[in-house]
């Protein structure tokens, strides 16, 4: 297993659910091992600010594999 860390921001709709749907999509990719706090961050430019944490996963997935699935989720997420 390779172990992971990404991170995850969201600064539209619901933020906190937006990244709580985050982690449990990266655990369809992998196992979450750790997951930051989650900090409230400005945005550069207008409002509303982020919310940003980082996540820890361990996954068999290569390096080429890793991207796809991560593209993939934020697709879904409609990124």
């Amino acid at each position: 297993m390779m172990p992971t860390i990404v991170a995850l921001g969201s600064n539209l709709g619901d933020r906190l659910a937006a990244l709580r749907a985050g982690v449990r999509a990266l655990g369809e990719i992998g196992t979450v091992v750790a997951r930051s706090s989650v900090w409230e961050t400005a945005a550069v430019g207008p409002p509303p600010d982020y919310l940003n944490a980082a996540v820890a996963v361990e996954t068999s997935l290569p390096p080429e594999a890793l991207l796809a699935a991560l593209l993939a989720i934020e697709h879904r997420f409609g990124r």
